[in-house]
């Protein structure tokens, strides 16, 4: 009978399957907050700079900004959609609450870095 050794080991191929079902489970989970509470706490709550202008002096570009306003602003302000879809992310707007999306988003990030095994290598980098 024969042994071999290294990464064609059973017990090292067993290792690598529950590593590869368990990163799958992460991702997962990830897509899943990142498509639900994340995004409608950024589109709805979190409000980003719009450039407007941009001009460049000499060596140095100055930046013109609009005013901070949510994803959500902007469409509502928009004339290019339908008085429907705003009637709909109304709707949306309204049965949503930023501290229990906020709250739901903190809980499955602790959750899926529970599963996340960090190495000395990964702590020097941070």
């Amino acid at each position: 009978s024969s042994t071999t050794t290294g990464a064609g080991t059973t017990g090292n191929k067993l290792m690598l399957y529950g590593s590869l079902h368990l990163l799958m489970n992460q991702i997962d989970k990830m897509n899943k907050l990142y498509s639900n509470e994340w995004s409608q706490l950024g589109n709805y709550f979190y409000p980003t700079l719009k450039l407007i202008e941009k001009t460049r002096i000499n060596s140095k570009y100055k930046r013109k900004y609009d005013k901070p306003k949510t994803p959500y602003q902007r469409l509502i302000e928009s004339d290019a959609i339908s008085d429907e879809i705003k009637s709909t992310l109304n709707a949306q707007y309204k049965i949503l609450d930023p501290f229990k999306l906020k709250a739901s988003v903190e809980r499955k990030l602790k959750a899926i870095f529970k599963l996340v095994t960090v190495t000395q290598n990964v702590r020097l980098r941070l």
